[in-house]
């Protein structure tokens, strides 16, 4: 009987493969937009290599954490800019997302606050010890009355 041969993986598996690979991950992450996930499938290995190289490798982790707040604030300006291209086009679920997200300060909020007078603290006032003086005092009595004190 002849044995088969499995095919060939896609996926390094020799040392040397994940050398370059983890050498030129932050290129591939730049041109995959900070996504970890999609950069990881680009080059043939799984987020725990990743992870593991971050761990072991001090500066991999500073190159690809740079490169990730980079694309995030990429991202950042563009889901704005499509914000407001969709408010401009009158779409009301955009324009109310605006309002309740940037316009609190015009009332646009779902959140009430409660304030004292002139948007101070409340002021509030325990009653509990007075309370509980008079239900010692009512007690005391009680027992008086039926002669079990003094």
């Amino acid at each position: 009987m002849s044995e088969k041969k499995k095919p060939a993986s896609k996926k390094p598996g020799h040392y040397k493969d994940f050398e370059s690979i983890r050498k030129s991950f932050p290129d591939v992450l730049r041109k995959c937009n900070g996504f970890i996930a999609a950069a990881c499938e680009s080059v043939g290995i799984n987020r725990r290599n990743y992870y593991n190289w971050r761990e072991k490798f001090p500066e991999f982790a500073e190159d690809c954490d740079q490169i990730i707040k980079e694309k995030d604030g990429d991202k950042g300006d563009f889901v704005e800019s499509a914000l407001f291209r969709q408010i401009e086009e009158g779409n009301i679920t955009a324009i109310i997302f605006y309002l309740k997200t940037r316009c609190k300060n015009r009332g646009y909020t779902e959140r009430t606050e409660i304030t004292g007078a002139d948007g101070g603290p409340m002021q509030t006032e325990s009653k509990v010890e007075g309370t509980l003086k008079s239900v010692e005092d009512n007690f005391n009595e009680i027992m008086q009355n039926i002669g079990l004190t003094e």
